[in-house]
């Protein structure tokens, strides 16, 4: 009966284990048909949104035209007399697939502008993409853009919008992970971690940073479907953000070179940057561009394609960007001092205030990080949901979950079947008593 007993329970815990592999694998591949729907190529889903009304401040004047014959015949903001004024190249689509294109490149061609006005000189401005992905698409938060629809498309009138009206911080607030927040809360703009104890992996606090170098755009505006006009912006301010109507055949087959062939799409899927211009050897005109797949495609990130005949729509919808880097100033001209919880103004009261913060975290340490006292000052604690799993760190933030949770399905399935097969062996014993017991009455 014994024998009976754990046959039973192992075919169970085939069943069982089956069953939950064939879940999980279902649930896999939904969740990958799922993407390949709405994520199968960046022009699968609408990046680019129509903007017939546009505040003032998007209207700006752009730079003066110049005639074709005015112009050098090539120009790039990577190799200006042997100087480089173009900041890091990115990758929209690590650690996990977002269609983010226009967050990249319009990111990407304000922050160069940063370098070129300040004539390459200082570090480079690695502008936040995390905190903008986390604030442009929420819905709740007091600095909740609600104009973009985050990992599913936008466009830079959606950026630099936001960065007009909010402003941005750079990259040391939050660091890019692909996925965006329902609420924009302050530790999804800015946020600091620190350890209270040993070891520190396992006892460490994370809080909001409120204040921080806030990047803003005064002004910005959109380009005539003028080559020379595009060009003259370039030279004169620096780089465009434009958008493009890519083909699977470019994304996967561009191998240096200018791309020349055409599309017959109607509307942009994707956006660039424009760095520049040239003419080949061959006499072939081309802007030379920057995409957001990484260094590992096209030419280090870059590609070529054929100028002034609007390919691929290329010379559509270029935008341009006036930046405000006033905070950063402010710090590197000693008005600000920083610290561990944010920007301070540099006096007798804030040299004292990190000392008074690590005591607080100290004394708070078995406390929720919700209840993590701020330091005397003007800088406040967030008191608001957490509604993203990434930023939930440590044990301390993770007491409300399910203690049983943290048991792997195995350890459930062997539990479950030794108590089976334990009740099992006591009823069998049981029953074979009873029988005895029937089989000595009936022979009295």
């Amino acid at each position: 009966m014994e024998r009976t007993c754990l046959a039973g329970f192992l075919l169970l815990l085939i069943a069982i284990g089956g069953a939950i592999d064939s879940g999980e694998s279902l649930l896999e591949s939904q969740n990958e048909v799922e993407s390949a729907v709405q994520y199968s190529r960046e022009g699968r889903a609408k990046i680019i949104r129509s903007s017939d009304e546009l505040p003032e401040y998007a209207k700006a004047t752009p730079a003066k035209r110049k005639s074709l014959i005015d112009m050098p015949i090539n120009f790039d903001w990577s190799n200006v007399k042997g100087k480089n004024y173009l900041s890091p190249s990115w990758n929209q689509h690590v650690p996990t697939y977002c269609g983010s294109c226009y967050l990249h490149a319009s990111l990407t061609a304000a922050q160069d502008r940063i370098k070129v006005a300040k004539h390459g000189e200082g570090p480079d401005v690695m502008l936040s993409r995390q905190s903008l992905l986390n604030c442009i698409s929420a819905k709740e938060g007091k600095a909740s853009g609600g104009v973009s629809d985050g990992c599913r498309g936008g466009d830079s009138l959606d950026v630099y919008r936001y960065m007009h009206d909010i402003g941005l911080p750079d990259e040391t607030c939050n660091t890019y992970q692909a996925k965006e927040t329902t609420v924009c809360d302050a530790r999804a703009q800015c946020m600091n971690c620190m350890p209270f104890a040993e070891p520190v992996m396992e006892n460490f606090k994370c809080w909001a940073v409120e204040n921080f170098i806030n990047y803003r755009v005064t002004e910005f505006g959109k380009l005539p479907k003028d080559e020379a006009a595009i060009m003259s912006e370039v030279q004169d301010g620096g780089p465009v953000a434009c958008s493009l109507a890519t083909t699977e055949d470019f994304d996967y087959n561009y191998a240096g070179g200018v791309w020349t062939k055409g599309t017959n799409q109607t509307e942009s899927n994707h956006i660039i940057e424009i760095t520049g211009w040239g003419v080949t050897e061959g006499g072939v005109k081309f802007w030379q561009a920057r995409n957001s797949w990484g260094t590992y495609w096209g030419d280090l990130g870059f590609f070529k394609i054929l100028r002034g005949e609007n390919l691929m729509l290329i010379e559509e919808d270029c935008w341009f960007v006036h930046v405000d880097w006033s905070s950063e100033e402010q710090v590197s001209g000693g008005e600000l001092v920083g610290g561990m919880h944010g920007l301070r103004t540099k006096s007798a009261e804030a040299k004292q205030i990190d000392a008074t913060f690590k005591r607080e975290l100290i004394r708070n340490a078995a406390d929720d990080i919700e209840q993590l006292n701020p330091p005397s000052g003007d800088w406040e604690a967030s008191h608001v949901q957490r509604e993203d799993a990434r930023l939930d760190q440590g044990p301390l933030t993770r007491r409300n979950s399910s203690y049983f949770q943290s048991f792997p399905v195995s350890v459930w399935l062997v539990l479950s079947f030794a108590t089976g097969f334990v009740l099992c062996t006591f009823w069998e014993k049981e029953k074979r008593v009873r029988r005895a017991g029937y089989r000595a009455i009936e022979a009295a």
